[in-house]
């Protein structure tokens, strides 16, 4: 991974008003949205709003033709406040309250999580004399890597859906039209993903059969990766399309009314983000050099969760959107030095977990020095708690492409 002249002048002139912020840069958003829409040009992307909520990033990405993929009701009235039609915004998460489900019925498409759900779903709809459609998503028999599924939070098992069908078939006020699965995130190997969305296919399939009436939309769920480390390559997105496209032409007369949903992960808000910070204090400790950092723990939690967590377990499995890999969160220094110097820098919190990078050897740090973490627009503020200690956050930049 490489800073280019453009964005390190952007972050250098906007270093001098803020001591730390995220920077969000429309050219590289427009960019990644182009591309994808480009590859998929027969599919619907959905943009996680989780992810990152911005306001100005979802209004770029929803103006762009993209549809919502909600996980709150909050997340419901954003997509609608940025023009999305209910129809386009996709609902999905386990265990939501009854005051969401009444407030959200009607102003998007449902996702059910529970056969529970979906019963709470019709009585509802049955009070209000309305039929609603719905999608319910499905644990399935299957995982990324093996044809043997695993117990879920997320999702009514697949064989428990097709047991219950009979009856729900029969409701009075709720109609089924769609599927979603979802097992994982950060994938980056196009083939894993491809293998993946067959065995949906096939899944929908047998679903609609099962079903008696054409699947309506049919969401692929688990996202496209982003590199994180310099071994990780982009995953290739137009050999994922175009062996897609061949597989939607073999399925073509089963599942023709459906349309096909894919996630985008974090492909389009990561690489258009990067949190910036500054050094704040040096020193020397029993020999041992430090940096003091402004705003980490509380202004980017994920190099300190990566610290503490392979602290512990070196090789620990990802846990995300909070954990991938040990090394994946890189920085850069941006100061003009030679002499380098072996140091470990931490954040300003009155906790020793606030650690960001161990033994490093790096360019010497002084204060002022500014320090540079990409692919930080996606799952980076909205996962930090920037209450802790009662400091002031990081500011929050959207940089439009006029400048």
């Amino acid at each position: 991974m490489t800073l280019d002249a453009r964005i390190r002048n952007l972050i250098l002139a906007t270093a001098k008003d803020h001591v730390s912020f995220y920077l969000y840069d429309e050219v590289t958003l427009e960019d990644r949205i182009r591309r994808l829409r480009s590859a998929f040009a027969h599919e619907q992307i959905l943009y996680s709003i989780k992810c990152n909520p911005h306001r100005a990033i979802l209004n770029k990405i929803f103006s762009s033709g993209i549809d919502a993929d909600a996980a709150s009701l909050g997340e419901v009235y954003a997509a609608s406040d940025c023009g999305v039609p209910s129809d386009h915004i996709f609902y999905s998460a386990p265990g939501k309250s009854q005051y969401s489900l009444e407030h959200a019925l009607g102003q998007c498409i449902l996702i059910a999580d529970s056969l529970q759900e979906i019963q709470r779903i019709e009585e509802l709809a049955g009070k209000r004399n309305m039929k609603v459609t719905i999608g319910v998503r499905i644990n399935p028999d299957f995982s990324f890597t093996s044809a043997t599924g695993s117990p879920s939070k997320f999702g009514i098992d697949e064989r428990e859906f097709l047991n219950a069908l009979p009856r729900l078939k029969q409701l009075q006020h709720v109609i089924i039209i769609g599927l979603h699965t979802h097992i994982r995130s950060q994938e980056l190997d196009w083939q894993v993903l491809f293998s993946y969305y067959e065995n949906v296919f096939a899944l929908a399939g047998h679903i609609q059969l099962a079903l008696g009436t054409p699947l309506l939309f049919i969401n692929l769920g688990s996202g496209i990766g982003i590199p994180y480390t310099a071994t990780e390559h982009e995953v290739d997105i137009d050999a994922l399309a175009k062996k897609l496209e061949q597989l939607r032409f073999l399925r073509q007369d089963t599942l023709a009314q459906a349309r096909v949903l894919i996630e985008s992960g974090r492909y389009l808000a990561g690489p258009c983000g990067w949190y910036v910070t500054h050094v704040v204090d040096t020193k020397t400790s029993h020999g041992k050099r430090i940096a003091i950092l402004q705003n980490t723990l509380n202004g980017f939690l994920r190099p300190c969760l990566e610290q503490f967590i392979t602290q512990i377990a070196p090789a620990a499995a990802p846990r995300e959107p909070l954990f991938y890999k040990n090394g994946s969160t890189p920085f850069y220094v941006l100061n003009e030095e030679t002499e380098t110097e072996e140091v470990t820098l931490y954040g300003n919190l009155c906790t020793a977990a606030d650690l960001i990078a161990k033994d490093m050897v790096l360019p010497r740090l002084a204060c002022g020095d500014v320090v540079v973490f990409p692919q930080a627009g996606a799952y980076s503020a909205s996962l930090t708690p920037f209450q802790f200690s009662s400091q002031v956050p990081p500011a929050e930049i959207y940089c439009r492409r006029e400048g």
